[in-house]
């Protein structure tokens, strides 16, 4: 944050300023979810700087400042232990705006679907979702891994999904839960599928890209009711990822996963680290 502050606001003109000062601004907002730290006074005020410069209809910039108000709401939920019936109007009203986020997404930004012939390893279901480039592949599932995390929320317990409460808690909506997370399979596929030589190079582009899976892979795996089968087929997404592809951390997440320990997403999270979310 020093570093932007000394650059000054005039280097925002730049794209790659711009991008950068954003991407920041996602990896200290997730590092405070993972540490239950409020959001800095300083990020805030970037995010302020940085708004005369890009388009507000940017369905990342949006995105990103819903991410901001679900780690304010992680903050207040552990500081205030805020009653029940508070807490979950605002899950209510924080996961309603992802989801109008979500529907009002430009057509440039949907995936296509591509049938599956048969049943085979490499798709959940029948089919899979191919998407305009692994960017916006990235922000979809960002924006589905927060709406899961907002609907398993414990309300009870005046606290969101953190190391505290991970496997087990009682499901706002297994319907929806469900349904994203049967979505952040369906963006997997696209990736792996082009990979089918076992002995084939994989450069580090195209391992990045691979990486960004595990965490909304965690989630998903997590949360699904078992009758969807998401976990066993995410474990083998993941040992694939470690034995063909060469991402040493899958394989330790997998692990985990065939534990059932109830090891926190966020604690995968500060494992993986950040690019772990990108978006």
């Amino acid at each position: 944050m020093a570093l932007m502050k000394l650059r000054g606001h005039g280097s925002f003109h730049e794209y790659i300023s711009r991008r950068l000062s954003a991407r920041l601004s996602l990896v200290i907002l997730t590092s405070c979810v993972t540490a239950d730290l409020p959001v800095p006074s300083a990020l805030i005020r970037l995010r302020y700087d940085l708004e005369p410069y890009i388009d507000p209809s940017d369905p990342k910039w949006q995105l990103m400042g819903l991410v901001a108000e679900y780690t304010q709401l992680q903050g207040s939920c552990q500081k205030d232990h805020l009653p029940r019936s508070p807490f979950a109007s605002r899950i209510a009203h924080l996961d309603a705006r992802l989801r109008r986020l979500a529907l009002e997404m430009p057509s440039t930004w949907q995936p296509e679907t591509t049938e599956v012939a048969q049943a085979c390893d490499e798709a959940l279901e029948t089919h899979f979702d191919v998407y305009p480039d692994h960017f916006v592949s990235q922000t979809w599932n960002v924006l589905r891994v927060m709406r899961i995390l907002l609907n398993v929320a414990p309300s009870s317990q005046g606290t969101l999904a953190t190391e505290s409460s991970a496997v087990g808690i009682p499901k706002i909506n297994s319907t929806i839960v469900d349904s994203l997370a049967t979505d952040i399979c369906a963006s997997v596929p696209h990736l792996l599928r082009r990979q089918a030589g076992k002995y084939r190079r994989f450069p580090g582009p195209e391992k990045c890209r691979i990486y960004t899976l595990i965490f909304p892979l965690y989630v998903a795996a997590i949360y699904a009711s078992p009758s969807t089968l998401i976990k066993p087929w995410v474990v083998k997404q993941l040992s694939y990822m470690s034995e063909v592809v060469g991402i040493r951390q899958a394989r330790d997440v997998a692990n985990i996963l065939t534990r059932n320990d109830g090891t926190s997403p966020w604690l995968i999270y500060a494992s993986l680290g950040s690019y772990a979310f990108a978006a």
